[in-house]
C-alpha cells in the first residue's frame, strides 16, 4: 500500500508550541498518511541547546500517542 509521507526537518531545539501545532495540521490534511520528523544532527551555523538524542528523546515522548507520526533517527 502507497502512503502519502510529510517529512518535517528541522532542529527542534528545543520542540514548542510551534513545532506541535504544525505536526497536527499536517496530519489533519486528507491526503497526508503519516508525519515523519527529522531532528538535525550537529549543525555548524549555530549553537544547538540540546544534544540529537536529547532533541529526539523529547519529540519521541511529545508524539509517542500517536502511531502515524514517527521520529525518524538517521
Amino acid at each position: 500500500m502507497l502512503k502519502n509521507i510529510a517529512v518535517y526537518g528541522g532542529s527542534f531545539d528545543p520542540p514548542h508550541k510551534s513545532h506541535i501545532s504544525l505536526v497536527k495540521y499536517l496530519k489533519k490534511l486528507p491526503y497526508i498518511d503519516e508525519v515523519w520528523l527529522l531532528p538535525c544532527g550537529d549543525r555548524t551555523d549555530k549553537k544547538l541547546l540540546l544534544s540529537k538524542d536529547a532533541r529526539f528523546r523529547l519529540m519521541n515522548k511529545i508524539f509517542e500517542s500517536d502511531s502515524d507520526i514517527k521520529v525518524v533517527d538517521y
